[in-house]
């Protein structure tokens, strides 16, 4: 097996990294840089990959944020009825203190 076929195979079997360092060295490295690209891919071979986010986790992800984009569209729409009615509201007291106050403004004229 060569050192590509190895690095392929690396996943399935144990790494070889005695054939590694030799095959290096055959082909010119010294063996301090044969020994440090061994350990390289070792450790290369050796990092846990599970934390990391699959396309799933992904789409999954775009879909919660298109879910929140959603409820707060619905929210803001809730608002923009709640703000028109409280509107409506605060315009009916004003109109309705107004014509009490011109009605009382009216009566203590006629009186006086």
């Amino acid at each position: 097996m060569n050192f590509s076929g190895m690095i392929r195979a690396m996943n399935v079997v144990t790494l070889d990294t005695h054939a590694i360092v030799k095959e290096l060295q055959a082909a010119g490295f010294s063996e301090p840089q044969a020994e440090a690209v061994t350990r390289v891919v070792k450790q290369a071979q050796d990092i846990d990959l599970s934390h990391l986010a699959t396309k799933d986790d992904i789409k999954d992800v775009r879909t919660e944020i298109k879910d929140v984009r959603t409820e707060i569209k619905e929210a803001e729409l809730r608002l923009e009825v709640q703000i028109t009615r409280s509107k409506a509201e605060l315009l009916k007291w004003m109109f309705g203190a107004l014509a009490a106050q011109t009605g009382v403004i009216v009566t203590l004229l006629k009186v006086l």
